[in-house]
């Protein structure tokens, strides 16, 4: 390059060097505070409901100005107190919600749930009167187990006549002490009871045992204890084999299944017998009626039950 384009061109160097100082940089963009800017989401719920944050919208206020944020644009971003599983409380009346370690919070209100009606029938303090045997078809003791479940709800409690159902008292041998409860079939025959409700039951809860007995028989004069073989079936193991016993009840259609019986004889023919545990289930109904069904010789004791009716 000449001198002559030289010298030109150095003005055009300065006069750049002059306009390009570094560019004074962005100040941060903070986010200052959050608010409430409306409340669509739900705000009135029910004891045991769940915080529902769909349609929640936020104000950002941020160094660089305001933005409205919804929750659905970005729920991972989102936290809340309470939280979104935990189930609300009547004391519960206000939600904080956090947003990028800003929070803000807005009001809900919270009723108490209405309480199910519930009542339960103790089949095993029922007075029977001096009787031992008690069939479901006999309106007598209709009347009676009316009466001990104190409520209007039940309208009718009845079953085929066919059938042996009772609420019965047994006397048992070898230091068992007197047991009663309502006895669903029969060593002979299939048994049910049918409950028919005027509101719809919701659930049904159930204490049973399986129905054994206990009892003295003779062999060569001698007396010994025996027992019924109600609810015994036998495990297939080869030389490990035993039996064991059992208990079934069909509830609506649902399968109740307990244990039941061991018993063995000693060397001297004495009874040894593990009694069966009195075990519980709960069913779901959502019926006007109930059927509890059993079959011959599977036969179960039921000593208490409890109804819950729809809200």
């Amino acid at each position: 390059m000449n001198a002559k384009k030289l010298i030109s061109f150095l003005p055009a160097i300065a006069l750049l060097v002059g306009c390009g100082d570094t560019p004074t940089p962005e100040p941060e963009n903070i986010l200052q505070s959050i608010e409430i800017n409306s409340n669509n989401a739900k705000t009135e719920y029910e004891e045991g409901d769940r915080i529902v944050p769909d349609g929640l919208i936020i104000i950002c206020n941020w160094t660089r100005g305001v933005i409205n944020v919804q929750y659905e644009e970005c729920p991972n971003e989102f936290t809340f107190s309470p939280s979104l599983t935990a189930p609300l409380t009547v004391d519960d009346t206000t939600v904080t919600v956090t947003f990028k370690e800003k929070t803000a919070s807005y009001a809900i209100t919270v009723e108490a749930a209405p309480q199910a009606e519930s009542f339960s029938i103790d089949f095993s303090s029922v007075n029977l009167g001096g009787e031992k045997q008690i069939f479901g078809d006999e309106d007598r003791f209709k009347t009676n187990i009316m009466a001990i479940a104190n409520s209007d709800l039940l309208t009718d409690i009845s079953t085929s006549k066919d059938n042996t159902v009772k609420i019965e008292e047994s006397e048992f041998t070898s230091g068992f002490e007197d047991v009663q409860g309502l006895i669903i079939a029969s060593s002979k025959k299939d048994g049910d009871i049918t409950f028919t409700f005027s509101k719809k039951l919701h659930k049904v809860s159930i204490k049973a045992q399986q129905y054994y007995n206990v009892f003295v028989d003779y062999y060569e004069g001698q007396p010994y204890d025996s027992c019924h073989y109600d609810g015994q079936r036998f495990v297939d193991l080869g030389e490990e084999s035993y039996f064991e016993g059992y208990f079934e009840l069909d509830v609506n259609g649902q399968k109740f299944e307990g244990p039941g019986e061991t018993y063995e004889y000693d060397e001297e023919w004495n009874l040894i017998v593990t009694v069966p545990e009195i075990v519980e289930e709960e069913f779901t109904i959502d019926s006007t009626s109930l059927t509890i069904s059993a079959e011959a010789s599977v036969r179960s004791r039921i000593y208490e039950m409890t109804f819950t009716f729809e809200e």
